[in-house]
């Protein structure tokens, strides 16, 4: 553990964490030489009452499904008030080892495992930080491509749909001046620093674009709220009676419109790709509503998808399209 301004850090290993997983499936693993590894990087508080927040770094094995269950710890900074203060420090132990393992693999039992990362996941403000590029609200912020952002009714928006995108390349060489604050650390990785600087589902979709519709329908104004308040009633009541046939499969089961305001990401999820069939169709004042929100179904189905979303991935993007370009007007 060392001081790491204004918090202090500890740095627990890569290879002290997976090396007794590695050890424990070594039968599983035989006919396996790469690893490919998941990131992910996010701040936590410690509880409601306390200004006290945790950064974990934690990795995964992504590639291997018998050993995805496991999400393993590898760096932990602590603050009373702040994030880290750099983000070259904070990553540094972290780096330094990635680097090495990346580079000379991991010696067990007569064989050599090869590392990759295949995908980094982080919420917009843990990105932002550590792609050292503007926050999530700023006019150049967009991860993805360099669409300007306009400031409406309080609210940063990007209007386009057809921007460029942004590449490996154009980010390496900060092509984009007003997105940048400065290098990144996570450039000294052999990785595309868009592609596995991935989007976030959960965020962006689930807690995002699901929960705001969702909300605009129960409490927002009267032409595209539901029909009445007993819609809403009725539409909590069918959920609840959906219940016993839920699988164990889902996280949680689900509840009440009541309760919207605490419903967690893995009730939007099924909300969003299931029940929401059963339960909307003819509750809303414009049938548009509910078309414009299959397309948000539609695409999203196909995206989740193995096989959907390499043959339709192109369908899928079109309906997103029309999704966001209707969506203002809605």
């Amino acid at each position: 553990m060392f001081i790491l301004v204004p918090g202090t850090y500890i740095h627990i290993g890569i290879e002290f964490m997976i090396t007794p997983i590695l050890l424990a499936y070594v039968e599983q693993l035989k006919n396996t030489s790469i690893i490919q590894l998941g990131i992910n990087i996010d701040g936590l508080p410690i509880s409601r009452n306390s200004k006290s927040n945790l950064w974990p770094i934690l990795i995964s094995i992504v590639n291997i499904p018998i050993l995805s269950k496991y999400v393993m710890p590898v760096g932990i900074y602590y603050g009373r008030f702040k994030k880290p203060g750099s983000i070259f420090e904070y990553l540094n132990s972290f780096m330094t080892e990635m680097k090495s393992i990346i580079s000379n693999g991991i010696y067990l039992n007569g064989k050599i495992y090869n590392f990759i990362i295949s995908q980094i996941i982080c919420d917009a403000p843990a990105k932002a930080f550590i792609l050292n590029v503007k926050s999530f609200n700023a006019y150049h912020s967009c991860n993805s491509c360099i669409e300007e952002g306009t400031f409406i009714n309080g609210r940063m928006s990007f209007l386009g749909v057809s921007s460029p995108l942004r590449t490996d390349d154009s980010f390496r060489s900060k092509k984009d001046e007003d997105y940048h604050k400065g290098p990144s650390p996570l450039e000294e990785f052999p990785i595309n620093l868009v592609s596995t600087v991935v989007l976030d589902y959960m965020h962006n979709v689930c807690l995002g674009v699901m929960k705001r519709l969702l909300t605009f329908w129960v409490k927002g104004k009267k032409p595209i709220r539901f029909k009445s308040v007993e819609i809403v009633s009725e539409i909590s009541s069918q959920l609840i009676d959906i219940k016993p046939y839920f699988p164990s499969e889902f996280n949680r089961l689900p509840r009440s419109l009541d309760e919207l305001e605490f419903f967690k990401a893995t009730e939007f999820r099924p909300f969003l790709l299931y029940t929401s069939l059963i339960v909307l169709k003819g509750r809303f004042t414009k049938q548009q509503l509910f078309q414009h929100f299959m397309l948000l179904h539609c695409a999203i189905k196909i995206l989740i998808s193995n096989d959907l979303y390499i043959t339709h991935n192109s369908i899928a993007k079109n309906l997103l399209m029309s999704f966001v370009s209707q969506y203002p007007t809605l």
